[in-house]
Order: structure tokens, then C-alpha cells, then sequence
């Protein structure tokens, strides 16, 4: 695929985001171009020094140019603080602004997208684009466009004081574009291969941090140390060729800087012999030739993070631009009281039956238990009343209105749900059960805590509620994690409740004293209860299992009794 089409497309990309910040950039464009004041007067005061202050041995002029020297070279330096102050703040703000449009962005795909995406790759791909996006920016606005502004005014100034010697820098213009041209697809080839052989390094880290264990079971630690070994070395191969383009390219045009020199040289040491130059006149156009070269190796440095964050434009552009319809559009808002009714839905994964005319209402006040084997679309299901899947056919309603016109978005705040493997993330207990309710209050997270059985070893910790969780901290169960998952579930008075499988993580005991509670709660709730057990499925009013694909109501099982 042709990359130039794709990159011009990449950077359109970007100029919402400029139009936001478009008056800091015109300032910090007409700041680069009063930065290019400083070089002038240097340039001046050099010639003044030479031509005049030298040969007339006025040791006074020659002290107080060397002060003004001083403060011109104080000034670039406070104005080079200065605009990159404003430089950063900008680039900075777009980047974050290009990272929250990436993670609204994620919210509005639809589970379906979702479940097709490697999530591994795409959190690598979102962190380490926008980073390389980030220093390009820091690259183009600190580094690049005041160097080229610089170097241009230097250049009109070369021209204005000899242009015979400037002419004799187009002698070696052909060559730093042929060096350019020369590598640039090759960088640009080596820069891709480094960047998707890095991901896959940073996929297998992943792989091998979340199976360790596997890995230990299986025996298979040298195996698998060797598959890693592999992607190590293609990293290392990768990297060694990009650097190594990078430093050619850096040393090549360095070189030919070099031979600009040696040419301004020995043409203007003859035009000096030939007396068309004074040797004063010479030496300024050489200091603004230093200069001038100064700023061409800032352009040229400037120029790998430039062309590393072009190549990362691209990803994120197709993460921004991903095409995806909401599976629910609808606006309305309603007072949900817990009524779910599933008419008749049929769902397909892939063209692969997995639903099958299913109905099945759930009511306020009564316990609905749903069991299955694997695979059989009890998760399905769940998915479809969450309104993360619409169905193939049939309809389902929330209090008698049509999914089709909620917001389902609205709607999930009033169910409570508890997977299987609950999310849980560095913080404190209080933290991780108040999620999403920004002004739960420590008696809502503990009366929570105390219905979902959770405040039983909760207040068994020193710190309680604010113990810290995740990483070195306190360490818990799969059964605590359950019971704070619980909790959160239960904080916000859901009005349909959906327990997937608890007794893979809860006892017995902690299942029934959490129905009772929620039987006993000061108002009605559905419940869904999905599990295997039969002991814990016998808690509900109704029951109901999944086979192939259909709906089938199912007797109560006996109930045991724990003694």
C-alpha cells in the first residue's frame, strides 16, 4: 500500500486539533520569528567587532560589543524558555486531547468490534503511538521550526553579505538530498519493522506476566523462554538497523556540512587573495556559516522522532476513524423499575445459532435462576439485557418500552452486575466499591459491604476501608474479590440484579446469606441468578435452563442444607 496517500490523510487528522490551539500557534510563530532577532545581532556585532572595533584597536567598542554579544545570547535563551514553555503546552494539550478522543472513542464501540480486537495490542498501540506522536510534536515545534526559521534568515543574510560564497553551498544541496532521498525509505522500512516487531515484544511480556503459572504447569519455561528469544532478537536486529540508518544519515549530512565548510573556505581565501573579499568579510560570513550549520544539524536531529511519530499518525487514525454502529440509538430516559422482557429473541454469533426464539421475563421481587452448559449462551444472554448485543430477532423491553428507543447507556446505571472474574484496580477497598458512584458516602459503602457479606473480613483489616489493594498491597480471595465486586453491584439500589456464577468464588453459606439480604432489601429488585450448582440455582422462585439455544423452564432442585 502506497504510504505518502495514507500519511497526507493521517495529518488531516490532526487539524481539529490545531484549529483548537490556533491563536498560541500563531504566537509561538510570530515568537520563532523574534528568536531569529538575536542571530542578527550576533552576526552584526561580529562584523562590527572585525571591520571596525579590530582594526581601529578601540578596546573599548570591542569590550562593549562583547556585552552586547553577552545579552543577545542571554535573550536567546530567555526566549527560547519562553516559546518552548508555549510550545509544549500546546502540543502537550493536543496529545491529551488525541488521548481522550481515543478513549471516548473505545466507550462508543460496540461489544461486537470489541471481541474482534486484540486488546493487548490495541492498549500498546494507544500508549506508544500517541508517546511517539508526543515527542514528534516536541520535535517540529522546540526543535524544527525554529531552527528552520533560524536557518532561513541566516541564509538571506549569507546571500545579502557574499552571495558568491553562498552559491557555493548549492554545490553540496544535491548531495544532502541524495543522502536524503537516498535513505529515507529504508529508515522509514526499518522504523515499521522496529515498531511491529517492539509490539510483538511487548505482546509476549504480557503473555508471559498473565501465565506464569500455566508455564510452570506445563513444564514449559525453556520452550517457551525460546519463543520470546526469538522476538528479543528480532527487536534487537531491528533496532541495531534503525539506529545504525539513523547515525548513517546524522554523519553523512554532518560530512557534507564538513566539505560546505572546506568549499567556503578555499573560495573565499582565493576571492581574499584575489582582493573581491577583505579577510573581515570573510571571517563574518564563516560565523554566520557556523551558525548557519548549527541549525541545519538541530533540523536534522529533529528529523527521527519526526518521521517515527508520522508512522505512528496512522494507527491511531484508524482506531479514530473506526467505522461502528451503536447497537441502541435510542434517547429516551425512563425511572427503570426492573420489568425485562425478552420476546422471541434470537441471536447468532458469526452466522452461529446460539439463541433460539428465547423469552423470558424478569420482574421485580422475583428471583429467576438460568443454568447451562459452557458455551450454551447463558453469557450470551446476559450480554443481549445489557444491551451490549442486539438480537437477530425478536425484541426486548425494559418497563414494556422497546430497547430501540433507550438510552441503554441510562438504563445499565440501574443494573448491578457480578461476573465471574470481577475488575478490580489499585486503589482502596472504599475506592473499588464507590466505582462509578463519584458521591457514595463510607455508611452506603458499608451498609453495600455488609449486604454483599463482604464486611466480614473488610473490617478484619487495619485499615479497613481504606486498605489499599492491588500490586504489593493486601492480597485477596477470589471469593473477597467477588464480595467487593458484589458490593459495588449492590451500592447504587439496582433494580435488576445479575450474579454470573458466584459459586465459583462464594460459599455456600455467603450465597444464601447474600439472597436473604437481598430478599429482605427495603425494595424489590429482579434477580438473575446464573450458576451450575444446583444448590445455589434452588435460592430462586423460577428456573429455567439453556439447550441448545432454547429456553426451557425447569423444576426446582432439591435443596440441601448446610449444617
Amino acid at each position: 500500500m502506497n504510504q505518502s496517500p495514507n500519511h497526507q490523510l493521517s495529518l488531516k487528522l490532526f487539524i481539529p486539533y490545531l484549529k483548537e490551539q490556533k491563536y498560541t500557534l500563531i504566537f509561538s510563530t510570530f515568537l520563532a520569528i523574534f528568536q531569529t532577532l538575536p542571530t542578527f545581532g550576533f552576526v552584526y556585532a561580529v562584523r562590527y567587532v572585525f571591520e571596525k572595533a579590530i582594526p581601529e584597536r578601540d578596546l573599548f567598542a570591542v569590550a562593549l560589543t562583547s556585552g552586547f554579544i553577552l545579552f543577545l545570547g542571554l535573550l536567546q535563551i530567555a526566549l527560547g524558555v519562553w516559546s518552548n514553555s508555549i510550545n509544549l503546552k500546546m502540543t502537550k494539550s493536543i496529545v491529551a486531547k488525541v488521548r481522550v478522543d481515543l478513549l471516548e472513542k473505545l466507550y462508543r464501540l460496540s461489544r461486537h468490534t470489541t471481541d474482534h480486537l486484540d486488546l493487548g495490542q490495541l492498549q500498546h498501540t494507544i500508549v506508544q503511538a500517541t508517546e511517539r506522536i508526543d515527542r514528534m510534536a516536541d520535535a517540529i515545534c522546540t526543535r524544527f521550526f525554529p531552527a528552520t526559521l533560524i536557518a532561513f534568515a541566516l541564509f538571506l543574510f549569507m546571500i545579502k553579505l557574499q552571495w558568491i560564497l553562498t552559491a557555493c553551498l548549492f554545490v553540496t544541496t544535491p548531495l544532502i538530498g541524495v543522502v536524503h532521498f537516498a535513505l529515507k525509505k529504508p529508515s522509514q522500512k526499518a522504523s515499521t519493522l522496529l515498531h511491529s516487531t517492539f509490539e510483538a515484544f511487548a505482546q509476549g511480556v504480557g503473555f508471559v506476566l498473565r501465565a506464569l503459572d500455566l508455564t510452570h504447569m506445563r513444564g514449559a519455561k525453556a520452550w517457551e523462554l525460546r519463543r520470546q528469544k526469538e522476538t528479543i532478537q528480532a527487536v534487537c536486529d531491528n533496532s541495531q538497523r534503525a539506529m545504525w540508518l539513523h547515525h548513517t544519515v546524522r554523519d553523512l549530512l554532518s560530512g557534507t556540512l564538513l566539505f560546505s565548510a572546506a568549499l567556503i573556505v578555499g573560495v573565499g581565501g582565493a576571492l581574499v587573495i584575489n582582493e573581491t573579499l577583505t579577510l573581515q568579510e570573510l571571517m563574518v560570513f564563516y560565523a554566520a556559516l557556523v551558525l548557519f550549520q548549527r541549525q541545519l544539524n538541530v533540523l536534522f536531529n529533529a528529523l527521527p522522532d519526526i518521521g517515527t511519530g508520522r508512522a505512528s499518525i496512522l494507527p491511531i487514525q484508524q482506531i479514530l476513524t473506526m467505522s461502528d454502529k451503536a447497537v441502541y440509538q435510542g434517547k429516551k430516559v425512563i425511572d427503570f423499575s426492573g420489568h425485562v422482557h425478552l420476546n422471541d429473541v434470537s441471536f447468532n454469533y458469526d452466522e452461529q445459532p446460539v439463541l433460539k426464539g428465547v423469552s423470558l421475563s424478569l420482574e421485580p421481587g422475583r428471583i429467576v435462576s438460568l443454568t447451562g452448559a459452557n458455551g450454551s449462551g447463558k453469557s450470551t444472554l446476559v450480554r443481549l439485557i445489557l444491551g451490549f448485543y442486539g438480537p437477530k430477532s425478536g425484541e426486548i423491553t425494559a418497563d414494556g418500552c422497546p430497547y430501540t428507543s433507550l438510552d441503554l447507556s441510562h438504563l445499565r446505571r440501574s443494573i448491578g452486575v457480578v461476573p465471574q472474574d470481577p475488575v478490580l484496580f489499585s486503589g482502596t477497598i472504599f475506592e473499588n466499591i464507590a466505582y462509578g458512584e463519584m458521591k457514595a458516602s463510607m455508611p452506603e459503602v458499608r451498609y453495600a459491604a455488609t449486604l454483599a457479606g463482604a464486611s466480614r473480613f473488610i473490617e478484619k483489616l487495619p485499615k479497613q476501608y481504606e486498605s489499599e489493594i492491588g500490586g504489593m498491597n493486601v492480597r485477596l480471595s477470589g471469593g473477597q474479590k467477588q464480595s467487593l465486586a458484589l458490593a459495588r453491584a449492590l451500592l447504587h439500589r439496582p433494580s435488576l440484579i445479575i450474579l454470573d456464577e458466584p459459586g465459583n468464588h462464594l460459599d455456600l453459606s455467603t450465597i444464601e446469606l447474600v439472597m436473604n439480604n437481598i430478599r429482605h432489601l427495603d425494595y424489590k429488585p429482579a434477580v438473575l441468578l446464573i450458576s451450575h450448582d444446583t444448590q445455589i440455582s434452588a435460592q430462586a422462585d423460577e428456573h429455567y435452563a439453556l439447550q441448545e439455544g432454547r429456553l426451557i423452564a425447569t423444576q426446582k432442585p432439591s435443596l440441601v442444607t448446610i449444617e
